[in-house]
């Protein structure tokens, strides 16, 4: 699913010079086009969002907590103010700095209505330097055959 979407953001990632780096993806049961667009999205937005003054490097990883896989999607772009944490996830809202691109404020609550429907959550750290999102699905194994 990752290769697939660097395939598809392969123009952006080159033009921006940026470095993606994947940890190991654990195989689950899930709508594999629902969650890959929440990972196309945290993507794409890390490298809409990124820091004029430095090389965008996005981290993908994912690990096991409990019942489920805590998955997250870190770069060092600008960063979002801890005030808008919760309100990027709302539809239509989101937060630009003077002179920035504008996103349309549906990405991340798409990204959010995915993940709870698949019984996981969202949400991000930041501290103004990059972002890191988050998000869990629960630990839902293929069936083998017998």
């Amino acid at each position: 699913m990752i290769a697939s979407v660097q395939a598809s953001l392969k123009s952006a990632i080159d033009s921006s010079g940026a470095e993606i780096v994947s940890g190991p993806m654990p195989t689950i049961v899930c709508d594999s086009v629902q969650i890959g667009a929440v990972f196309l999205n945290l993507v794409s937005n890390a490298l809409r969002y990124r820091h004029p003054d430095r090389a965008l490097r996005i981290r993908i990883d994912a690990r096991k907590e409990g019942e489920f896989w805590l998955f997250s999607v870190a770069d060092n772009g600008i960063g979002i103010p801890a005030e808008y944490h919760q309100a990027v996830f709302e539809i239509f809202r989101r937060f630009n700095k003077p002179g920035q691109e504008s996103g349309t404020g549906i990405g991340l609550a798409l990204c959010r209505r995915v993940v709870e429907g698949h019984g996981g959550r969202i949400w991000l750290q930041s501290d103004g330097d990059g972002a890191t999102f988050f998000f869990t699905l629960p630990d839902v194994q293929p069936a083998t055959s017998p």
